[in-house]
């Protein structure tokens, strides 16, 4: 079976979690696979015209503490929760071999664009926890409060826009063969 493994480069203070979740496609052929595809894809994960999605969650906090008349952010918590979608398809054995190995290839193909998303995600809760190292004491623990949501909602923003634009330049996935082809 294809794993979705890919060695992720956090640091040992973010927690993460994955998860896929399937839907089940049939058919022995391309033309019912895809079908089948645009038929059971989960209405839930908002997925229009796409064949896999990866969601991800990032999730963090701390304490503030003051000490000597200066405020610092102190124990960080950061988690990173990635849910895939993916098709399943429940007909491999009664299809033709070239159905098959169109199909692995595809998958992988599949996988490895959706593990090009984790892979952002994981460089978004890295930089939040570089953001937590950056951020300076302050007179006021509001102030510090405020300057470090302030700039983790940038850093949301900026990635929330590399998962776009990952999107576009890989035509999602498309260009990099996520794309089940007629034989």
């Amino acid at each position: 079976m294809l794993t979705l493994a890919l060695l992720l480069s956090l640091s040992s203070n973010i927690e993460y979690q994955e998860h896929t979740r399937y839907y089940d496609i049939s058919g022995t052929t391309i033309n019912q696979m895809l079908k089948s595809i645009q038929k059971n894809r989960p209405a839930e994960y908002h997925l229009g015209n796409f064949d896999a999605y990866t969601d991800y969650k990032l999730h963090y906090g701390y304490s503030t503490i003051k000490s000597h008349g200066r405020c610092k952010l102190t124990k960080p918590k950061i988690r990173l929760t990635v849910t895939f979608v993916l098709p399943r398809w429940t007909s491999e054995r009664t299809a033709p071999s070239k159905v098959i190995k169109e199909w692995h290839r595809y998958r992988r193909a599949l996988i490895e664009h959706e593990n090009g998303h984790k892979e952002i995600a994981a460089e978004a809760a890295n930089a939040i926890e570089s953001l937590f190292q950056s951020i300076p004491r302050s007179r006021s623990c509001h102030d510090l409060n405020q300057l470090f949501n302030h700039r983790a909602s940038e850093l949301e923003r900026d990635f929330h826009q590399r998962q776009k634009d990952y999107d576009k330049a890989t035509k999602h996935g498309i260009l990099t063969g996520a794309v089940l082809n007629r034989i």
